[in-house]
């Protein structure tokens, strides 16, 4: 577009869209685009392992295709959301993030050892960690399922979408 014959305001409104757009593309990680899922947790469990304390663990049972893009992301999302969580709040020393599908469900099971928390208070959580996991969720279909108490010293978030498989991973046939 030819922007010399808009106007200073309006030229910065360009200019902020195209910045605000910039920004949205790069909260989307490459791997998750290129290569899905399954490459893009690997990758978060790598770059968590390297940056932090605990030790992470990735396990892939059964998800041999391709998600729709909107439930990828959302369970990449949730996953960034409770891994941050582990590393800030629980003190823990291992993790395991494990992903599990057969052709109605994807599962993505999150467990680790360290400080529990009681999960009825995220029920009124003003954080926008919990309200970001819960709109992802409504936007998918999917369900949540958390086990922890301030007495256990290992915690369970489970969370399950209903799926339609879209393609293969690897080179086409």
């Amino acid at each position: 577009q030819d922007h010399s014959a808009l106007s200073p305001p309006l030229l910065l409104c360009d200019e902020i869209y195209s910045g605000l757009r910039n920004v949205a593309f790069n909260l989307m990680p490459r791997t998750l685009i290129r290569e899905g899922l399954v490459s893009a947790l690997e990758e978060l469990t790598c770059k968590l392992e390297k940056n932090t304390d605990i030790k992470f663990y990735f396990n892939n049972y059964g998800v041999e295709s391709r998600l729709s893009s909107e439930i990828e992301s959302a369970l990449f999302r949730i996953s960034q959301e409770i891994t941050a969580n582990i590393v800030k709040h629980s003190k823990a020393k291992n993790a395991n993030i494990d992903i599990a599908s057969d052709y109605n469900n994807v599962g993505l099971t999150i467990t680790w050892d360290g400080e529990g928390f009681d999960p009825k208070l995220l029920e009124h959580s003003k954080g926008f960690g919990w309200k970001n996991i819960n709109t992802r969720l409504n936007q998918v279909s999917g369900n949540i399922m958390i086990d922890s108490s301030k007495e256990k010293d290992f915690t369970v978030v489970m969370v399950e979408i209903p799926v339609k498989m879209k393609r293969n991973y690897g080179k086409a046939s």
